[in-house]
């Protein structure tokens, strides 16, 4: 226990330092993208005064560090200013508010999906190595990799949604208002981030298996005449753990911060399609509210794998972690 409180100071510790330089970098890049932000955002409502006050208000008027300076500061007040957009014209974290659980229960989904097919290819393929079986889910799980996620989103719009007519296309629906409707309009997003998460998934899975296959362990209780199905249960499958554990973590932190394109597609009223919006309104608290938000989300996932991690395998030593 004392292990993985000193492993969770460790990670803490770098947290403020990492969302310094995520948040500062991002920042930057606002600052430096070219054209006027202010007669962006201001519009037809666009005069000198305006423009002045829009950019005191954004920080523009002073230079890019100075400005930075002043943001975080209102952060750490926990103040993360208000949307700049007309459609919104709210405090952005009561916006990010509205947004996070439907990112949040789009990326359990996606995983769920991937962890489910991937899992499940990886072990078969993982099993049946250099046979038909392994070749052709393979050959699968690579292409479906080299496929882009709206490609990917548009081939199960065309399928299920314009052939088939069986779920629609777009949209969303509370699931505290419809269960039912929630899920049929979350499968196809889903599906088309899952499946992504599926070839990662799978890949591993089978590396896994076939390099828990040949150890010694597994050598020694076959030769001792297990059960083939006990061999697989208890020896390959539980050591195979490991590596998946690590990979779902940093494909969950991957689908909180990389769900713009799936959300944008099918209208989800995410994290994802607020960046998406944000980005062409030039609306810089809200982009910069999302970024802060996915940052904190990946390192607390990736935490939460270091700790897992740790006590599926107590062979393993982080730094000051003993056994």
């Amino acid at each position: 226990m004392q292990g993985l409180k000193e492993l969770i100071i460790r990670r803490l510790a770098v947290l403020p330092i990492t969302l310094v330089i995520i948040t500062l970098f991002v920042y930057l890049v606002i600052r430096s993208i070219p054209g006027n932000p202010v007669q962006v955002l201001l519009g037809e409502e666009f005069s000198k005064d305006a423009a002045k006050e829009l950019e005191r208000q954004l920080g523009l008027d002073r230079p890019a560090f100075l400005g930075y300076i002043d943001w975080f500061s209102n952060i750490l007040k926990g103040d993360l200013g208000f949307s700049l957009a007309v459609a919104y014209r709210i405090r952005v974290m009561d916006l990010l508010l509205q947004r996070i659980p439907v990112t949040v229960e789009l990326a359990v989904l996606s995983l769920l999906i991937g962890l489910i097919v991937g899992v499940g290819l990886g072990i078969v393929s993982g099993l049946n190595r250099g046979n038909k079986i392994d070749v052709v889910i393979s050959s699968l799980l690579l292409l479906n990799l080299a496929i882009p996620v709206f490609v990917r989103a548009l081939i199960l719009v065309l399928i299920f949604s314009i052939v088939l007519r069986l779920l629609p296309s777009s949209g969303y629906v509370a699931i505290t208002e419809n269960p039912l409707d929630n899920l049929r309009l979350l499968f196809l997003p889903s599906l088309a981030a899952g499946l992504g998460v599926a070839s990662v998934v799978a890949r591993i899975t089978r590396a896994s298996i076939i390099n828990a296959t040949g150890s010694d362990y597994v050598m020694v209780a076959i030769a001792k005449g297990l059960p083939k199905r006990l061999v697989i249960s208890g020896y390959i499958l539980r050591n195979a753990l490991l590596p998946i554990i690590t990979i779902t973590g940093l494909q969950l932190g991957a689908l909180l911060g990389g769900l713009v394109i799936t959300e944008a597609i099918f209208r989800v009223p995410g994290i994802g399609s607020l960046v998406y919006e944000s980005i062409i309104q030039r609306d810089y608290p809200v982009l910069l509210g999302c970024v802060l938000i996915i940052s904190i989300s990946y390192i607390m996932v990736n935490l939460v794998v270091d700790i897992l991690y740790a006590v599926a395998d107590p062979r393993v030593r982080y730094g000051g972690l003993n056994e």
